[in-house]
């Protein structure tokens, strides 16, 4: 079995979906997964990726599922151009299977799983002309609890719905706040003070977009840009 086993960042992954051809008949939805086994406990990134692979060969596919979303980010495991092996004969046809790691049968996924997982689904459905509610679960197509049965189709379309990927380096501000934020890697991480936010990002006001309260809180907070008073 060939697989990529490359572990991106959301905005690398996003370069990466943006710059690829997913053939003439391109994959026209995505199936949710979750791993189950291992759980986020007993994730140990490239060595379980690997893991994984062997356990696939032993079955005799050829294939397996297309993305891992961890803690540390998203793991390419089969090509996305071709059809993966995750959901049954009808659930592989022409889908994307991503694999959330953990057990989401008590919990639903949080904090930077939630957030890759997002981001993943996010871009993909923007390359691929996809809807939110478009996506699918393992238990559409098979006898299985899987994607987790804390996991329901409104909430995971909800979350999609009100996730915005906003472009690295980019800034902005909430029309009532009187706050400016830099974004990387979906990540806001809030500038301190005006002579701050001059001497790291300049006056780029073609940059600075003004969104939604709702739409910044869904994305994450990082730590607090370093005052300039502490630079010099």
């Amino acid at each position: 079995m060939d697989i990529i086993g490359k572990c991106l960042q959301p905005e690398e992954f996003k370069e990466y979906v943006n710059n690829k051809f997913f053939g003439f008949f391109p994959a026209n939805e995505i199936v949710l997964h979750h791993t189950f086994r291992p759980n986020l406990s007993q994730w140990k990134g490239r060595d379980t990726i690997y893991s994984l692979k062997r356990h696939y060969e032993n079955k005799d596919w050829d294939a397996g599922p297309h993305l891992f979303i961890a803690p540390e980010g998203i793991w390419l495991f089969s090509d996305m151009r071709k059809n993966g092996i995750h959901a049954g004969k009808s659930g592989n046809y022409r889908s994307i299977g991503i694999e959330t790691v953990g057990d989401y049968m008590i919990t639903k996924p949080e904090g930077l799983v939630l957030d890759n997982l997002l981001f993943a689904i996010t871009a993909l459905n923007e390359k691929l002309g996809l809807k939110a509610e478009d996506i699918k679960f393992h238990r559409d197509y098979m006898a299985t609890a899987c994607p987790g049965k804390a996991v329901t189709k409104d909430w995971i379309i909800g979350e999609i719905n009100n996730y915005k990927i906003i472009p690295d380096n980019w800034l902005i501000k909430e029309k009532t706040k009187k706050a400016v934020f830099f974004v990387k890697n979906n990540i806001k991480y809030p500038i301190p003070d005006w002579e701050t936010f001059l001497f790291f990002w300049g006056t780029r006001e073609k940059d600075i977009i003004s969104l939604s309260s709702s739409q910044i809180n869904q994305i994450k907070t990082g730590n607090l840009l370093p005052s300039i008073k502490n630079l010099i």
